[in-house]
């Protein structure tokens, strides 16, 4: 996530969206459903398809972060 994050704000993006979307794939794996962690990689993609002006791909993974971080973190 750091690497990604890195490359993201060197203006990377597609090298970033790569590695959000391992991490994306590990965490998948680790929590075997909704974390905070899922939710902060998600925002985190969200935030990289804004910058490539891919509004729909960003709407699509913003709309995943809340969800997840509704049904996992305290109100």
């Amino acid at each position: 996530h750091n690497i990604a994050t890195i490359l993201n704000n060197g203006g990377r993006h597609e090298e970033a969206l790569n590695y959000y979307e391992k991490c994306l794939k590990i965490q998948d794996e680790l929590y075997k459903g909704a974390h905070p962690n899922i939710a902060a990689t998600c925002r985190s993609i969200a935030l990289t398809y804004r910058f490539r002006k891919s509004f729909q791909e960003a709407e699509t993974h913003a709309e995943k972060a809340v969800e997840i971080a509704r049904s996992t973190l305290p109100e």
